[in-house]
């Protein structure tokens, strides 16, 4: 989806044209329309931005972003790993990579989900051999 498309988010109008605002689905009893509309993969008059976390659909970054920007048609992804390895854990490299796939979808980072204040707490039985 190229940048300015419309598609996506759910918007009502009466048979007027006045907008009454968002829902999912059109209403029988009333007569309204909906309409979906995503611009930039951003909800129209939202202040959110809809993404996706990257490696919930796959570690193959490059098959992710094409997922999220082309199939998902957003413009903001969320990255946690890739390549089988926190975004912590990335070399130089991979991040210069990381950053030339995202400009070629057209994607922007939301966040990025490190792991930073996880820890294992004392006396948790997890990690501990019984």
């Amino acid at each position: 989806m190229a940048r300015g498309q419309v598609h996506g988010v759910h918007t009502t109008q009466d048979a007027s044209g006045t907008g009454t605002g968002r829902t999912r689905g059109g209403d029988t009893t009333t007569g309204k329309e909906s309409r979906s509309i995503l611009v930039d993969g951003n909800v129209c008059g939202s202040p959110f931005r809809l993404a996706v976390i990257n490696d919930e659909i796959t570690q193959d970054f490059e098959k992710a972003c094409q997922i999220v920007s082309g199939d998902f048609g957003l413009g903001w992804i969320e990255l946690r790993s890739m390549w089988n390895k926190n975004v912590t854990e990335l070399d130089t490299k991979q991040v210069e990579d990381a950053r030339k796939i995202l400009e070629r979808h057209k994607l922007r980072v939301t966040d990025i989900a490190s792991p930073l204040f996880k820890t294992d707490w004392p006396g948790d039985s997890r990690g501990v051999a019984e």
